[in-house]
């Protein structure tokens, strides 16, 4: 005769701790989205005052009196790849339009997008560059920081014909600006950047340059 066939029940031991487990895992959920939901915002503010800072920092001792930096809404830019509309800075002074500050973003760091802040004068020149966001690794790709080494500073001074359009690429790439041991993607990713930020200027010159403020390329 065949043995009798039996059922196994399940531990009720084990459902319950299953339960607890599960009611702890939605409560850390939880949490972790409350968390996101009430620090992002300050993170954004946080990210907005860096920025900000950054803006003034290029803008030079100019931007002290009040009313100095004036910003700018401009509608998307595919040069800069701004996909929605944002913010430039005017720098007046006397009444004129000195220079504009442009956030433009490499979007093939080695690590993913870099964002930066870029000064142009009114005679088509970079006044200052800045990396406000980045994600490149640290000791190598982190060097286009300036608080991380004076690389970013190359820039100073350079325009569309200095050098010419083709040289706006590291040396290993035949141009004249100098890479970054270690992390090539990372400067060539800015410097192409920059070129396209003094681009964008130089085609929009007019509305970024109005002292009134109002039009928009």
């Amino acid at each position: 005769m065949a043995a009798p066939e039996t059922t196994e029940r399940p531990d009720p031991a084990a459902f319950r701790a299953g339960l607890a487990l599960g009611g702890a895992a939605l409560v850390v959920f939880a949490l972790v989205l409350a968390t996101v939901h009430w620090t992002e915002p300050r993170m954004a503010q946080n990210r907005a005052r860096d920025a900000l800072a950054l803006v003034r920092e290029i803008a030079g001792a100019e931007a002290d009196p009040p009313g100095a930096l004036r910003p700018l809404r401009l509608p998307p830019a595919g040069e800069l790849h701004q996909n929605t509309a944002f913010t430039a800075y005017q720098l007046l002074i006397d009444g004129r339009v000195a220079s504009v500050i442009l956030p433009a973003v490499a979007p093939d760091g080695y690590s993913g997008r870099i964002e930066l802040l870029v000064g142009i004068d009114d005679q088509g020149r970079v006044t200052r560059v800045r990396v406000t966001r980045h994600h490149e690794t640290v000791g190598l790709g982190d060097r286009i920081d300036r608080a991380r080494s004076a690389w970013i500073t190359q820039f100073d001074g350079r325009s569309l014909t200095d050098p010419a359009q083709e040289r706006w690429n590291v040396r290993k790439d035949g141009g004249d600006f100098d890479q970054i041991t270690g992390a090539t993607l990372t400067p060539r990713a800015v410097i192409h950047a920059v070129a396209a930020a003094l681009q964008y200027a130089a085609r929009h010159r007019e509305p970024l340059f109005d002292p009134a403020g109002q039009a928009a390329p």
